[in-house]
């Protein structure tokens, strides 16, 4: 695809309008790459047309279903009005590319949204323990009925929190 000769340049100098054109017309040809939609698709993000991102995405992963970063794209692109489409965007991201923390945090995030607790403990397996996911783990041990133990081991402790050296009951007694 010859239109493509120039796209480098414009990416890198953020002309976003000439890059669009030049995807656009790209986008139009016999043949076109899953590489051109996608990146047709996050040129319209930087604009501000995140609206529009959606069906250039759709023809990215239908061009190249192993395409995992269009995945993730359209994953993002679908979670504030359609989280089950996104949930699935995101599981087959992940699957493609199984060490993307990125892709593991929002199908935790998401499947949390959803209440597919299971789904999300198995997300959260993916990922190291942090402030998050721990949080997140928290909430899915007290929606599963997990053991006071267990929820007891993952409830958030403030940093600040004072230690009683003594018992409260034998201080006031």
């Amino acid at each position: 695809m010859s239109t493509l000769k120039n796209i480098s340049p414009l990416l890198a100098r953020g002309d976003w309008s000439a890059a669009e054109n030049v995807l656009m017309d790209a986008a139009s040809q016999r043949g076109a790459t899953a590489g051109v939609f996608y990146n047709l698709a996050r040129v319209l993000e930087a604009q501000g047309k995140d609206n529009e991102m959606i069906p250039w995405l759709r023809k990215a992963v239908a061009v190249d279903p192993n395409h995992s970063m269009a995945w993730y794209e359209l994953g993002r692109a679908q979670m504030a009005h359609n989280p089950q489409a996104a949930e699935k965007s995101f599981s087959t991201a992940a699957k493609l590319s199984p060490g993307d923390q990125d892709c593991w945090r929002h199908l935790a995030r998401l499947r949390m949204r959803l209440g597919d607790w299971e789904g999300c403990a198995a997300a959260l397996q993916e990922l190291p323990e942090d402030t998050e996911t721990l949080s997140i783990a928290y909430r899915v041990a007290c929606e599963t009925a997990d053991t006071a133990q267990q929820q007891s081991r993952l409830a958030p402790k403030p940093a600040n929190a004072p230690q009683l050296t003594t018992p409260y009951a034998q201080r006031h007694s």
